[in-house]
């Protein structure tokens, strides 16, 4: 319970600061309602989802989070900063948790915020995604201060329908990216104790919500290169004091590694679980060019890649020095992109050597905010042919992310709630009291009532039956489960009761 409440002063603490920040930025700014007024808009009509949900697709990713929101509000608090969740029982009386490895509190945490004062449901977790667009959006506003251009960046950020489409999702790299956003935005801001304080706090949250986002230390290990090796080179003692000052972050990874997460733990875990490295040369020759060709895709970010690589080119011709405004975020981009690529996709990734488009875009989610940053040299007096162009370009990321919101919303329910949907209402309709076993329990712990009962099929083995209980089954591959989980489940003692369209059985006891 101390590692939630923790996280909620973090969380708070974060916002009060980032609002302080904010406001003063604000105040140094012309007319700045106008880029207040404009981010409030793109967030209505690009960041929320008017009732068309879609969770996220992928399993279990896309279900742990919302459904570890909803356990707060049954006071089931996790035993460390790693998701734990009801894995047998039901909310009202859990009997057995187990720990999602990988999937770290901080996101369901701010989730709570919302569900605690309005209740649990799609609609109040999309609310509360929205309501991180807006900062996002706001902050890539007031980064450019008083250009005429200021408008390009947050216009850029809705340019994307993929990444329109998985803000009101409930995977955590909408919120992992607002937090690696505030970082990158206090970093580089007017040197104060409110802002020191928010970057670290910033920082903390951000390597507690993703461990991939330790790739932000990327930006003080440039800076302490820079320093030491070039401007400072000469005078190093004389500025001892200054380059010191990078220590606190290594003093929060410290910390991190020892109370939060030792992240090489988590990865000798998932080593074991999928039998192989987590980290190849491999896994980057078949990714890197997967994630490159995903984000040329017209559909999903329309030509934003396409646009960043022109501006760079430009760029880089027409001016002799590098501007730190481009070389901070491109160098974390890249650093970013390799962490994700030289990594692997999931059990099934390293069955098949195969990763779709789609399961990319999640990932590039995390980080696409830096492609907006890149503009910030930009100095243009073509002010209205610019306004003209992003109007245009606005219009068609309008009507494909609303299509390819409707489109994902309808392939989730095909191929993941419509069978639960039917399974439950079978379930609850010849059962008063029941016990589904199956695989993917966050399903239906995401749509059923408080008081349905559930069991990972991974516990079949541990789980103790008894007679004033009627027990379910749902089986698809049995091989596959056997071969992955070492499960002995004899088909003698069940039998069928459903056939479902998608080739699964649904199993009684007998």
């Amino acid at each position: 319970m101390g590692q939630y409440y923790l996280c909620v002063v973090l969380i708070i603490f974060l916002f009060i600061l980032l609002i302080h920040e904010v406001i003063y930025d604000c105040k140094s700014i012309r007319k700045p309602y106008k880029r207040i007024l404009l981010c409030l808009v793109l967030t209505l009509l690009f960041k929320y989802n008017y009732g068309t949900h879609f969770y996220g697709l992928e399993y279990e990713d896309a279900y742990v989070f919302s459904f570890c929101a909803r356990q707060f509000l049954y006071d089931i608090f996790p035993t460390s900063f790693l998701i734990d969740a009801v894995s047998v029982g039901s909310l009202t009386e859990p009997m057995l948790t187990s720990t999602y490895g990988g999937h770290f509190i901080m996101y369901p945490t701010f989730l709570s915020l919302f569900t605690n004062i309005f209740g649990w449901s799609p609609t109040i977790l999309s609310i509360a995604n929205t309501s991180i667009a807006f900062f996002i959006l706001l902050i890539l506003s007031i980064l450019p201060k008083n250009q005429e251009n200021w408008f390009i960046l947050p216009v850029l950020y809705c340019c994307a329908p993929i990444i329109n489409l998985f803000t009101t999702c409930f995977l955590s790299e909408i919120f992992s990216s607002f937090i690696c956003l505030v970082f990158v935005y206090t970093y580089f801001r007017r040197k104060s104790i409110y802002n020191y304080v928010l970057c670290l706090i910033s920082f903390l949250v951000a390597i507690m919500c993703k461990r991939e986002n330790l790739a932000l230390l990327t930006l003080p290990t440039i800076e302490i290169i820079y320093l030491v090796l070039w401007k400072y080179r000469c005078e190093i003692k004389k500025y001892t004091g200054e380059i010191l000052k990078y220590t606190s972050l290594l003093l929060i990874v410290c910390i991190y590694f020892l109370s939060v997460q030792n992240v090489f733990d988590i990865e000798r875990i998932e080593s074991q679980d999928i039998e192989n490295s987590t980290f190849s040369i491999c896994y980057l020759s078949i990714l890197f060019p997967a994630f490159i060709k995903a984000m040329f895709s017209f559909k999903a970010f329309s030509l934003v890649l396409t646009a960043t690589i022109a501006w760079l080119i430009y760029f880089f011709f027409h001016n002799k020095k590098m501007s730190l405004d481009i070389v901070f975020p491109l160098t974390l981009f890249f650093a970013y992109l390799l962490l994700y690529t030289s990594h692997y996709r999931g059990y099934f990734f390293i069955k098949e050597g195969h990763v779709s488009s789609f399961e990319t875009y999640r990932y590039i989610n995390n980080f696409f905010y830096l492609l907006p940053i890149m503009f910030l040299p930009l100095r243009s007096k073509l002010v209205k042919p610019i306004k003209f162009i992003v109007c245009v370009a606005l219009a068609f990321s309008l009507y494909n992310t609303y299509s390819l919101r409707f489109k994902m919303s309808e392939t989730e329910y095909q191929e993941r709630f419509k069978v639960a949907k039917t399974v439950s209402t079978y379930i609850q309709a010849n059962s008063s009291n029941s016990v589904l076993i199956c695989e993917n329990i966050l399903l239906y712990q995401n749509i059923c009532g408080d008081n349905f009962n559930v069991c990972d099929i991974r516990l079949y083995d541990k789980l103790d039956k008894n007679n004033q209980t009627d027990y379910y089954l749902l089986l698809s591959d049995l091989n596959y489960l056997k071969e992955r989980y070492s499960l002995n489940i004899d088909l003698h003692d069940v039998s069928p009761v459903m056939y479902l369209e998608d080739g699964r059985y649904l199993y009684k006891y007998k």
